[in-house]
């Protein structure tokens, strides 16, 4: 049983961050949106892309990146209270599920998260290496009531937040779906 539990963690965690992964946030998400649709509360989702992150690899290995991607998985592993749900999203993104939280305090937690970001420091030769991170954040009820929807909406808006110059807190609104700032990345 102990081995059975082992595997089925290393199913749904990212092996370098130890975060959840993809996977489990798909059924996650599902469930914590009905249970607060149920109870009548807000869910938030907060995306979070570290800022040109391939230069970092590119310029000083992947080892150096991985070191990113892990503390910057800690800082927001430590800014999680028990009922969030902290995923590794993909390469350099982080999506941080928030049951219970209005848009109001999720933009207030991700600048908290950005601001904290910009404090990490990796020592490298002789220099001390930062990164900065963009965030997108959409909620429920206001912005949708499918997963998918809010997602993509803090999706968009994390887009917006690097179209306006990255290392910034971008919320959702409808005039990001007509003001051509909410698509791609």
């Amino acid at each position: 049983e102990e081995l059975h539990n082992e595997l089925r963690q290393q199913a749904l965690r990212d092996p370098l961050t130890g975060l959840y992964n993809r996977r489990y946030l798909a059924d996650a998400l599902e469930r914590e949106l009905a249970r607060v649709t149920r109870e009548k509360k807000p869910l938030s989702i907060i995306i979070m892309d570290i800022d040109r992150f391939k230069r970092i690899n590119d310029t000083y290995g992947h080892q150096t990146g991985d070191q990113f991607l892990k503390m910057i998985a800690n800082l927001i592993a430590g800014h999680s209270r028990t009922s969030d749900i902290a995923c590794r999203y993909g390469g350099e993104e982080f999506l941080l599920v928030l049951p219970g939280t209005s848009i109001k305090t999720a933009a207030f937690r991700a600048e908290e998260l950005r601001i904290q970001c910009n404090n990490i420091r990796i020592p490298y030769e002789n220099k001390n290496l930062k990164v900065t991170m963009s965030l997108g954040v959409a909620s429920h009820p206001e912005h949708g009531n499918e997963a998918y929807d809010i997602v993509l909406k803090a999706d968009k808006a994390l887009y917006q937040s690097k179209q306006q110059g990255r290392n910034r807190v971008s919320v959702w609104s409808e005039t990001l779906a007509f003001n051509g700032h909410g698509t791609g990345k």
